[in-house]
């Protein structure tokens, strides 16, 4: 990634590989909130099959930040080298919900 992927007000996306995509950022890039992505706006959002790798965010969420009755699933992906200067190096929650399972 060139930038951190916003999504918001989305119900039923779903991104996923079945061959263990590794999703990243480039070199450099330091979002405020969410690394990678940031979903917001009551947005309904899951994650299957896929790794998370060099997430940066200088405040919260290096690689997710997740906020505003969001709901996110994320089901057999590995979260890597994520990092955030405050919070929550993988994935940050702020009044959402999450299910997680077959992560690492």
């Amino acid at each position: 990634f060139t930038a951190a992927i916003t999504i918001s007000a989305a119900v039923n996306v779903a991104i996923r590989s079945s061959v263990g995509a590794m999703l990243s950022a480039r070199d450099g890039l330091v979002a405020e909130d969410g690394g990678l992505f940031r979903i917001e706006g009551a947005s309904d959002v899951t994650f299957t099959g896929l790794d998370f790798k060099s997430g940066s965010a200088s405040n919260r969420g290096g690689c997710l930040f997740v906020t505003g009755s969001s709901n996110v699933e994320v089901e057999d992906a590995d979260f890597v080298e994520c990092i955030a200067e405050y919070y929550a190096g993988g994935m940050y929650l702020s009044s959402s919900s999450a299910t997680v399972s077959g992560t690492s």
